[in-house]
């Protein structure tokens, strides 16, 4: 059984990721585990437009496979 969570999120002009969001949910424990886990994400390498730093959106599907 495969199970998917998208979580959406913004990567800020100085590289911080903020504002999580379940997009699509795969039940409240899977969602949980993803929030936990991309709240703890790194900086990203902001983008970039017209020669300065832009905040932009994401969004990223993380798969739960063989779930029992």
């Amino acid at each position: 059984e495969r199970i998917m969570v998208k979580v959406k999120f913004r990567v800020d002009s100085d590289g911080r990721v903020s504002s999580f969001e379940i997009a699509e949910s795969g039940g409240s424990e899977f969602d949980q585990e993803v929030l936990r886990v991309v709240k703890r994400m790194p900086r990203w390498e902001p983008a970039f437009q017209n020669g300065i730093n832009v905040p932009v959106s994401f969004m990223i599907p993380v798969t739960f496979m063989g779930v029992e």
